[in-house]
């Protein structure tokens, strides 16, 4: 990054551990532009632990998009166990580092709902086919990039994926957050 040393108050970052081709470099770069005494902070999905049928399709849809997103020449990985998120964050050396759980995503923070709604229990029928809707779009990514037999067998898990969603829900993978401090 084009910034100084020691230039920021707190840096974050959410969701894309899993997308980050060097995720040594770029958390060490992040930590490089933090004050002394700076916030540290990291959001990212995990997927072993208890999780519901719902969450677990959730893993599921994100392994099989992280396949198309790779075979497209795109850096996604699938999502990382709790365990291998702890260790890269262990390896930044913060003081005073916290972690959370959550079932909650960041957003429900802002959310008028978030006290009313469970995401454990999956959701609703409009979201499952919104689902549907991308795995489609993401079939469709691969129309001219893969070939038949790779776009045959990706097709068949997409619609597989479609069944468990209609049939367990589909709700948001649980959380990791740590706030440390440089």
């Amino acid at each position: 990054m084009k910034f100084e040393d020691n230039s920021f108050d707190t840096v974050c970052i959410s969701y894309s551990l899993h997308h980050l081709e060097n995720i040594d470099r770029v958390l060490a770069e992040m930590k490089r532009v933090l004050k002394p005494d700076g916030c540290f902070v990291v959001q990212e999905e995990f997927s072993d632990g208890e999780q519901n049928e719902a969450q677990k399709t959730d893993i599921l849809r994100h392994h099989w998009d992280s396949e198309i997103d790779s075979l497209l020449g795109i850096v996604h990985h699938k999502t990382y166990p709790k365990q291998k998120i702890k260790d890269i964050m262990d390896s930044l050396r913060l003081s005073d580092l916290e972690t959370f759980e959550s079932t909650h995503p960041v957003r429900c923070l802002i959310c008028d709902r978030k006290f009313d709604c469970d995401p454990k229990k999956g959701k609703g029928e409009v979201t499952i086919d919104q689902f549907a809707k991308e795995i489609d779009d993401n079939l469709r990514r691969l129309d001219e990039h893969a070939d038949l037999e790779i776009r045959e067998r990706l097709k068949k898990e997409g619609e597989k994926l479609k069944e468990r969603m209609r049939k367990y829900g589909v709700a948001n993978a649980s959380n990791l957050f740590f706030i440390g401090r440089k």
